[in-house]
This record gives structure tokens, sequence and C-alpha cells, in this order.
């Protein structure tokens, strides 16, 4: 049996060569738009938009408070309350010593909505510069703690 040959060219083939279709540009811009909104949330992740700013903060009762953000002071509990905000959590540590309670509360620990143990822990210590944790934490440590509240 003879084989048959088939003719070859070297044209290149205009169905793959011509110029896109308004469907394949349609699928490259969605394409192109699905990464920059995925890029846009990836940096609001790292760079989390919690409303936090390192520095002096008063409180709504007065109280001068240092704010770290990003930051954790671990352990030496009081209380734990679920609020959406470190001024609110900052807000119910000075009503807290309002309470005459036997331990004051001098500062926050705020893990933000959606992190395991989220919410406002009010902290009687908080010994050192803390401990960075990757953005789930907010604190703010009150500056001149009385020995007796009023």
């Amino acid at each position: 049996m003879k084989e048959k040959k088939i003719p070859v060219s070297n044209k290149p083939c205009e169905a793959h060569h011509s110029t896109p279709t308004s469907h394949q540009r349609f699928h490259s811009q969605s394409i192109i738009m699905q990464i920059v909104i995925l890029l846009a949330f990836l940096i609001l992740a790292v760079h989390r938009i919690s409303g936090c700013v390192n520095g002096s903060f008063v409180s709504t009762e007065g109280g001068s408070y240092n704010i770290s953000c990003n930051t954790d002071w671990p352990g030496n509990d009081l209380s734990h309350l679920v609020l959406t905000d470190l001024t609110s959590c900052i807000d119910f540590c000075d009503s807290w010593n309002h309470q005459q309670v036997p331990a004051l509360c001098i500062g926050v620990s705020f893990v933000l909505p959606g992190q395991a143990n989220s919410g406002c822990w009010l902290k009687s210590v908080m010994s050192g510069p803390g401990i960075k944790n990757g953005y789930i934490v907010d604190s703010a440590k009150r500056n001149n703690v009385p020995s007796v509240w009023p």
C-alpha cells in the first residue's frame, strides 16, 4: 500500500494568528479585572484598615492612652466583652475602673472581628513592649494609672 503524502504549507494558520475576536478581548479584560480585584483585597488584608493609628488617644471619660497597633499583651485579663472597635474597648476599660472593682484596668487588647477570641480584653498588667502579632490585635495602654480610681 502506497502512503499518501499530505501537503504541508509554511504559511501560518489564519485561524490562530488573526485579530482577537470581541469575545476573546472581553475574556482577557475580565481576567485582568479579576486579578486587579484580588490584588486590592490582598493589599487590604495585609494593611487591614481597622482605623488603628499608633500614638496617643483620649477616651470619652478623659483617660489618656498610648495605642499600639498590631501588638498584643497576652494574659492578665480582667474581663472580656465582644465589641466592634478599639475605641469602645478603651471606653469599657474606663467604665470598669469607675465600678470600684478590686483590680484596675490599665489597658486593653482588642482582637479584630473574625478572629478566634475576638473582642475586647481588659488588662490588669501590660509589662514590656508587647508582642507584634501580624495584624489581628490592637492594644491601648493607659498613661498615668492612679492607684485608686475616683
